[in-house]
């Protein structure tokens, strides 16, 4: 085993990534600051030394749109597919960005998990039979001929040398699975495509898509409309690309712009330099924002992966104890009778003390030993603990939080006193947010009058300019009439002078 867990390891190229590299990344808006997400150069570092709260990342998948903390959608997909990030390329991690940005700001949707899974398969490189531990180990690639529906993405053929542009950055809790030296195992089950009524949303979805692309999208296009309105689809944020408002979004990266320069660098590190890198924000169809909402009914189109149930050693033990903890009848408990059903209703454990007696108890329990009745702490201790209905416990729980309350705001009145000042308050912060959309609403409405009386001078000068043509076309008739009319004055004029 260690033979073999060294012989992965060995697939790691030497770190070549530098502080200097890494501030520059951050420069260039693809990485955060040190202070915000704590990122490590492991320049030299032949073999990696995470620590437990660390992930290793490629520079190549962040200018692909790769930040963190990852959204619960890439988490899904990690977890579904039971890979980890460094398995990927850094193809794979634009191919999920654009996919994701491609729901929200051009299908007007939340990113939609069965359609995910109807375009894209998972390949193990070079074979199932023995994936690769970095980069090549697994990779997200189309479906059959949905290369020919599906929006272009003209890679680059290489990325000579982005195995070596690896370093440790923080690893916020639930963000991503830990660092395994392990290579990916592989399930067919994971590439088999969707069924029932997800299934038959993925195909209207695939339809629209087809759509879009005949309309002239095309997949580089896409990938920079998010570099330039500085989004990060595969972050994990508070509204969507259909929800995006502008400059002051509060999910951009930066609320400066993008230099036209780094945006080009940037695309140019994702896509071959064959492409041409346009500084106009034009596009063949218009996206989805704030300003152009979509319709309702497209939130009806909804599928999420399954919610990941693993969780890291580190977070089970460190836990806080004391106060009232929630524990689930799937994890032995011996406390309530094996005959009895229902073993995952939940019960409510009051302190660790009273927990360690139950479990105490199960175990004499197990082991056909009763407690000694002359003893009446442990007869308490080995006493079933009561079960307390949902209903009972919600209904406790809010009487609490009533008297909490009163005690907090003596000097509000009563409760219902209280109750009536949050409805006030609620009320008008509804009203100011109605104002100031009938606001926006307003300056879109003078901005397509400014509009639409350009539109009445481009047609005014246009007009002109058609006169004007007119005119100089007959002074040009005029002008062969009148030398017409003086040849013939000459001609007659010699005409008399030879009979004379």
């Amino acid at each position: 085993m260690a033979e073999e867990r060294e012989s992965f390891e060995s697939q790691w190229a030497p770190s070549d990534v530098t502080d200097e590299n890494l501030k520059e990344m951050v420069a260039h808006g693809v990485l955060p600051a040190k202070e915000i997400i704590g990122w490590r150069p492991a320049c030299g570092e032949a073999f990696l030394t995470p620590d437990t709260h660390e992930v290793v990342v490629f520079s190549h998948f962040l200018y692909g749109g790769f930040p963190l903390p990852t959204s619960k959608f890439f988490r899904g997909i990690v977890e579904f597919y039971g890979i980890s990030l460094h398995h990927l390329n850094p193809n794979s991690i634009v191919h999920i960005a654009n996919f994701i940005h491609v729901c929200e700001a051009f299908l007007g949707i939340r990113p939609h998990f069965a359609l995910f899974r109807r375009i894209f398969f998972l390949k193990p490189q070079p074979n199932k039979n023995k994936p690769c531990v970095v980069g090549r180990g697994t990779g997200f690639q189309l479906r059959g001929t949905l290369s020919q529906k599906y929006f272009s993405m003209p890679f680059k053929t290489s990325n000579k040398g982005w195995h070596a542009n690896w370093f440790y950055v923080q690893n916020p809790e639930l963000a991503l699975p830990e660092y395994s030296c392990l290579p990916p195992t592989y399930q067919d089950t994971r590439n088999s495509l969707p069924m029932g009524d997800e299934a038959a949303q993925a195909l209207s979805l695939m339809e629209r898509m087809l759509k879009l692309k005949e309309q002239g999208l095309q997949g580089e296009q896409i990938t920079r409309h998010f570099i330039k309105s500085r989004l990060a689809p595969i972050k994990e944020r508070s509204r969507t690309a259909f929800e995006f408002d502008g400059k002051n979004d509060p999910n951009r990266e930066d609320p400066e712009s993008l230099e036209f320069k780094i945006m080009k660098e940037r695309m140019y590190k994702i896509f071959s330099n064959a492409i041409a890198v346009s500084c106009s924000h034009l596009l063949p169809v218009v996206p989805y924002n704030a300003f152009n909402p979509p319709p309702p009914e497209f939130s009806l189109m909804k599928s999420d992966p399954p919610i990941a149930q693993r969780r890291s050693p580190r977070r089970q033990a460190g836990q806080a104890s004391g106060g009232p903890k929630i524990r689930s009848d799937a994890q032995p408990s011996i406390s309530k009778p094996t005959n009895q059903s229902d073993s995952r209703k939940r019960k409510l454990i009051l302190s660790d003390d009273e927990g360690d007696n139950v479990e105490k108890a199960g175990n004499k329990e197990v082991t056909g030993k009763q407690p000694r009745q002359a003893n009446p702490k442990k007869k308490t201790s080995s006493r079933p603990i009561p079960k307390i209905r949902k209903s009972s416990r919600i209904h406790l729980r809010n009487e609490a939080k009533t008297a909490t309350l009163e005690k907090l705001v003596p000097h509000h009145g009563t409760l219902e006193e209280t109750r009536a000042q949050l409805h006030e308050t609620r009320e008008l912060a509804r009203k100011t947010e109605h104002d100031l959309r009938d606001r926006i609403a307003k300056l879109q409405d003078s901005n397509f009058e400014l509009s639409g009386s350009s539109k009445v001078q481009v047609a005014k000068i246009t007009e002109l300019e058609k006169r004007i043509k007119a005119l100089e076309k007959d002074k040009g008739e005029l002008t062969k009439q009148r030398d017409s009319a003086l040849k013939d004055i000459e001609g007659s004029i010699r005409h008399l002078g030879q009979q004379n």
